[in-house]
């Protein structure tokens, strides 16, 4: 087999997926400069990140079992068993939930907190 003929698909050449810019030293500039240049913006904090990743997986999780009656489909979905996993520092963002949602976030909160929110409830008011 010809070795030219290998350089000719790109496709099965080295990857640098850990490194994006792995010849940034052939272009004659120093690390610095080339960190410099990758500066990103800042990272959202953890909070958003936490609440941006929360209403995605609750609005998949509301559209995607919308049409169950099945408690099973509902609360053994993927999305739902992330939710209650993160603990009581999701609850917040459940409880804002209930002003925009009419998806059933009560077995949530006692999943997470391991009490019964509507005790007391006489309806959903």
């Amino acid at each position: 087999m010809e070795y030219d003929k290998i350089e000719s698909f790109p496709e099965f050449g080295p990857k640098y997926e850990f490194c994006p810019d792995a010849d940034w030293w052939k272009k004659g500039s120093s690390y610095a400069d080339h960190q410099a240049e990758r500066q990103s913006p800042p990272s959202p904090s953890p909070s958003s990140r936490l609440e941006q990743e929360f209403n995605e997986r609750a609005e998949r999780w509301e559209t995607e079992t919308a049409i169950h009656s099945s408690p099973g489909s509902k609360f053994l979905h993927e999305d739902f068993i992330w939710i209650i996993t993160r603990g009581r520092i999701i609850v917040p963002l459940i409880l804002d939930r209930f002003n925009t949602s009419q998806s059933d976030w009560f077995s949530a909160l006692e999943n997470i907190t391991q009490e019964n929110p509507a005790t007391d409830a006489v309806d959903f008011e």
